[in-house]
């Protein structure tokens, strides 16, 4: 009798260990289901880091950056140089002709780098950048099939002025003595472009600037 008895007992505690168990494993299933499978933790905003849409100049900036919010301290071209920021130029294609987009997104990135230079925390985000249509100048050559383009941007609530050229061919560059890098350029303005008053300019300097 007492045999019997200890039997059942071994094989109840045998049988609640089992259902113990059973109930450990889908708990433990169901917190790996929602917590730890590939896909269903979503990163923190700061490890965020958002892509620069097409056709503007501004890099959206993650929700829990300061500048985020759009208000005064909005700022852009700030290390425009390092990630490509770029400033558009708002009457660009209404004055320049026969130059690719893809030199006008070169110069727009000098000018929001040299930007950059002048006010190391940025201009703001509603800073407007003009041709200055009576500056336009483009020439032609046939031989090489190249236009040579200068002009001057204003930058009127900086009151502030830069010196841009580009020099652009239909052939490959390395048929007619252009590198790909030093196509785009800005600079400082000279005095007699100055409409706004000297500013303490902070120029890059080209060495082969005089050499166009």
């Amino acid at each position: 009798m007492s045999e019997r008895l200890s039997h059942k007992r071994r094989t109840g505690r045998g049988v609640l260990i089992v259902l113990v168990t059973v109930v450990v494993v889908a708990v433990v299933a169901v917190a790996l289901w929602r917590y730890v499978l590939p896909g269903s933790v979503l990163p923190s905003s700061t490890d965020w880091t958002p892509s620069q849409p097409s056709g503007t100049g501004v890099i959206i900036k993650p929700s829990n950056s300061p500048s985020a919010s759009g208000g005064p301290s909005a700022n852009i071209c700030i290390d425009a140089f390092d990630t490509g920021e770029y400033l558009p130029i708002s009457n660009y294609s209404s004055v320049v002709r026969n130059v690719p987009d893809s030199e006008r997104i070169k110069l727009e990135w000098l000018l929001c780098s040299l930007a950059s230079a002048n006010w190391m925390d940025g201009v703001p985000a509603d800073t407007q950048a003009v041709t200055r249509e009576r500056s336009y100048k483009q020439t032609y050559t046939k031989k090489t099939q190249m236009y040579t383009t200068t002009f001057i941007v204003d930058l009127p609530s900086l009151s502030a002025s830069f010196r841009m050229r580009d020099r652009w061919s239909t052939l490959p560059d390395d048929q007619v003595g252009l590198d790909g890098e030093t196509n785009a350029q800005i600079r400082c303005p000279d005095p007699e472009d100055l409409i706004y008053g000297p500013f303490d300019c902070v120029d890059w300097g080209y060495e082969d600037w005089q050499n166009w």
